[in-house]
């Protein structure tokens, strides 16, 4: 059998034997740190660019924001829900239900008025006065446009959308 022999590059100054050092990885160069850095400068700004103008986009012609603010829209529900009735217009001005909802209109006004719908006939109220209320269930789903008319010598109309789903 046969000693290997060592080196001097392979024993250490006391002649012990040294294991070979594996030699240490590259560290990045600052350039390439950099233009990774920029890259995801550039993507965060094209993202919030893009969630910026979907938020923000109007009709043609339009500088308002066309979605309805938070107060005007109600979200969808499996109960009952509340409507205010008033000449300036219903409150909230638009539901999503499950159907089997039923929806209660009170008035808050000073005048009366009348609920209709040429969707539902079986929805038409009568004077519905000052501080009175009306209720109907949505048994069906679909996209229904209530109307409401002031029951005085000056009529005013407004109207409002419920979405009812299964």
């Amino acid at each position: 059998m046969e000693k290997s022999k060592k080196t001097p590059d392979s024993l250490n100054s006391a002649g012990a034997p040294v294991e070979p050092v594996a030699p240490a990885p590259e560290k990045p160069k600052k350039n390439s740190l950099m233009l990774v850095g920029v890259a995801l400068l550039v993507l965060g700004l094209a993202g919030s660019l893009l969630i910026y103008r979907n938020n923000h986009k109007a009709a043609p012609g339009n500088t308002a924001k066309t979605s309805p603010a938070p107060s005007q829209v109600a979200a969808v529900k499996t109960a009952d829900a509340q409507v205010s009735l008033a000449s300036a217009g219903f409150m909230p001005a638009s539901l999503r239900l499950k159907t089997g909802s039923q929806v209660t209109w009170t008035n808050t006004d000073t005048v009366g008025w009348i609920l209709s719908s040429s969707q539902l006939p079986d929805m038409d109220s009568d004077a519905i006065n000052p501080k009175d209320s009306y209720s109907f269930t949505f048994d069906k789903a679909g996209t229904y446009i209530i109307s409401t008319t002031t029951a005085s010598s000056t009529p005013v109309t407004n109207t409002m959308t419920i979405t009812v789903t299964d």
